[in-house]
């Protein structure tokens, strides 16, 4: 569970988040993916959760020490002529 604020001055939709795991020698674990629906505004926050589960064939808990979370792509939301 995290949040992710828009901290510039677009307007953003359909963010998917990519969170990488790593154990405590660094090395890489896993990763997963979550999807945002709708749009984040400026100076919007919004909260997420990522289940890596999903997308494993063991259902035992994941081991990692620390994280990553980077935005994996999002769409441009372009302003109105009007504003």
């Amino acid at each position: 569970m995290g949040s992710i604020e828009n901290i510039g001055q677009d307007t953003w939709q359909s963010v998917e988040l990519l969170v990488e795991l790593f154990d405590k020698g660094g090395t890489f674990v896993d990763k997963c993916s979550s999807h945002l629906d709708g749009s984040i505004e400026p100076g919007q926050t919004r909260n997420f959760k990522v289940s890596c589960s999903e997308c494993r064939s063991s259902s035992l808990p994941l081991a990692y020490d620390r994280y990553t979370v980077a935005i994996a792509s999002a769409y441009y939301v372009q302003p109105d002529a009007g504003r």
